[in-house]
């Protein structure tokens, strides 16, 4: 859960991104949409991993992984190339078919953040897609 905006009196209104995503009203937002809360998340002075990660998890499960792999390239760069995101990258490289660059990965991830290789080794067993056209 993440604070998705500001009620009535300044009080916070807690949700989840994806609940929104999903088709969830917010009750003090009757006509929101995600897509106004991302830009308020992402633009905000501290910005919130937790937000990064309610959107890539939202595209990758609408079947727009190319949208969550760009997710994942912002979040990394937000975050000062952040290894956190690696192997969700290396995951969505290989649905969209790009199985040659989620091997480069993986051995990048392994040589260069050890504490990250048993996770981004496990993201380089997903069952590839097909490639994009």
């Amino acid at each position: 859960m993440v604070v998705i905006g500001v009620g009535i009196g300044g009080s916070p209104v807690i949700g989840s991104i994806r609940a929104v995503a999903e088709g969830v009203r917010v009750p003090r937002f009757p006509g929101a949409v995600v897509s106004q809360f991302d830009e308020r998340a992402i633009k905000a002075n501290e910005p919130v991993r937790e937000v990064y990660d309610e959107i890539i998890l939202v595209n990758e499960r609408q079947g727009n992984v190319t949208a969550a792999l760009a997710w994942t390239d912002k979040a990394s760069t937000t975050f000062g190339e952040a290894a956190r995101w690696t192997p969700t990258k290396i995951r969505l490289l290989r649905k969209s078919g790009r199985v040659q660059e989620a091997a480069v990965l993986t051995l990048k991830c392994t040589v260069d953040t050890p504490e990250w290789r048993r996770l981004c080794q496990e993201a380089n067993q997903t069952t590839p897609g097909s490639a994009a056209r």
